[in-house]
């Protein structure tokens, strides 16, 4: 009897072993290869990223789409940087990073060794070095393996184009110190489809930004930030590059990004999430948000835009005194122009 329960046993276990998928160079895709990517900026009250744990279901299949973004896979020794980063064997060209990062991937891990780009939006392209390389990934991977990473970032540029009185220069400095560690695995359900042997990654990062500038007087720290962000990231081997990716900045989720090769452009689910009133209204108008940066514009019944401000906080207050009395149109846009809700609006004496 207790031969069988032994046997049983050790059955059960190599089954919960087998189930765990493992990570390996094949998560990571090879030089040609294209990945859409549909990002959700907007998330309706109560959205969840699911749990953590074994054999996990993650249902993400009503993500919506705010914004898009492209990443493609380049041969780094063909690029105008090459020199900078000359073991880096793999570069990613991304949309909305506006250049390219350089790589090193190997049977042991993924290692970002820094990137080229015009960071600052200033027409010259900084190359910013992550000394020592960043790890991105570590293969072979499996549920609750860890591992941790500090690297800085160093960079001196032009400042006199900036517009601050003697100054000359400006010096950046970044020190990341983060730790990863596999807290889940399962599937994961996409608007584009259902991803098994998938494997969940949280990152918790210590950032130090620090900001000198230099000026007749010499260098001075002009500004010291230090906070924590966390990332949750699912990978599996065979899609090459991660499937979807939540970014939280001081607690709250900033973003989701999420692989779909053909995107569609799912719009957002209409829901009276935020709050505007009194309505009818008189002179002050109160909208309570997420807390994003938003506008509210104001049209009158023929289109025409009467009036258009900023909100800023979760808390915001407007004056539409100087609207004339009636019925208008109201539509909150997010940061790109996107509408997010609209309705009607009374004002009265």
């Amino acid at each position: 009897m207790k031969k069988t329960l032994l046997l049983a046993t050790f059955a059960l276990l190599i089954t919960v072993l087998r189930a765990q998928p493992v990570l390996d160079q094949t998560a990571v895709g090879s030089i040609g290869s294209t990945f859409y990517l549909g990002v959700q900026d907007t998330f309706a009250p109560g959205f969840t990223i699911g749990n953590a744990g074994p054999n996990q279901t993650w249902d993400m299949s009503t993500l919506w789409v705010n914004g898009t973004d492209t990443v493609r896979f380049v041969d780094p020794a063909a690029t105008a940087n090459a020199a900078d980063f000359p073991t880096a064997n793999l570069g990613i060209d991304q949309a909305s990073l506006g250049g390219t990062a350089y790589l090193l991937s190997s049977p042991t891990g993924l290692d970002l060794q820094g990137l080229v780009g015009d960071l600052l939006g200033t027409g010259d392209p900084l190359v910013i070095h992550q000394v020592p390389a960043s790890r991105i990934a570590q293969f072979p991977f499996t549920y609750q393996n860890t591992f941790s990473n500090t690297s800085t970032i160093d960079v001196t540029v032009d400042a006199s184009s900036f517009g601050i009185a003697f100054v000359d220069s400006a010096r950046i400095k970044r020190i990341s110190m983060r730790n990863l560690t596999s807290d889940g695995y399962g599937t994961l359900i996409l608007p584009a489809g259902t991803n098994t042997n998938v494997l969940r990654v949280k990152e918790i990062n210590d950032q130090n930004d620090s900001l000198w500038i230099h000026s007749f007087l010499g260098w001075s720290l002009f500004q010291d930030t230090v906070y924590t962000d966390s990332t949750f990231t699912w990978w599996n081997n065979t899609k090459g590059y991660y499937l979807a990716q939540a970014i939280y900045i001081g607690g709250v989720l900033n973003n989701l990004d999420y692989q779909d090769p053909v995107i569609v452009g799912r719009p957002e689910p209409i829901a009276l999430a935020f709050q505007v009133y009194p309505n009818p209204a008189q002179d002050r108008l109160f909208i309570d948000t997420d807390g994003k940066a938003y506008s509210m514009q104001i049209s009158d019944l023929q289109g025409r835009i009467v009036s258009t401000q900023r909100i800023l906080g979760p808390h915001a207050e407007l004056g539409v005194g100087q609207l004339q009395r009636g019925y208008y149109l109201y539509t909150l846009l997010d940061k790109n122009g996107m509408p997010k809700q609209s309705g009607k609006l009374l004002l009265t004496q």
